[in-house]
């Protein structure tokens, strides 16, 4: 389900962003999320206390994605810069699925007993939900 939602929010957002800025911004989603699920120890992972240097990571990534949106880009597609950052937020949020995803997985293969059966219930419900 959350990864068809990816694939969903990549169709309609990386042409208009530019996929060089799309791909930072989900890179920044999993990031910050991946930091948020360690630390609070989301389906029983080990927690883990964001550091400085992950911190910094972020801000880094943070400050590639905007300094990765052109003028031109405004400019061309006639959007105004709220728009751009609606868009850069979705991406931002489509990448940040992917990290629960792959805790969901993990936890539902303890429960249906093999990674195999797991990928098949969630491959089957994400093409049904497209």
């Amino acid at each position: 389900l959350l990864g068809s939602t990816f694939i969903l929010t990549a169709i309609f957002v990386a042409g208009k962003l530019g996929f060089a800025t799309f791909q930072l911004c989900v890179s920044l989603g999993q990031l910050t999320v991946s930091i948020g699920c360690d630390a609070i120890g989301l389906l029983h992972l080990a927690r883990k206390s964001p550091t400085p240097w992950r911190i910094g990571c972020l801000l880094v990534l943070g400050g590639g994605a905007a300094l990765s949106v052109q003028p031109s880009q405004l400019e061309s597609h006639g959007s105004p810069w709220w728009s751009i950052l609606l868009m850069a937020a979705a991406a931002f949020g489509c990448g940040g699925l992917v990290p629960i995803q792959g805790l969901v997985n993990a936890t539902m293969i303890r429960h249906v007993g093999t990674p195999f059966r797991a990928a098949a219930i969630s491959f089957t419900v994400g093409a049904t939900v497209m």
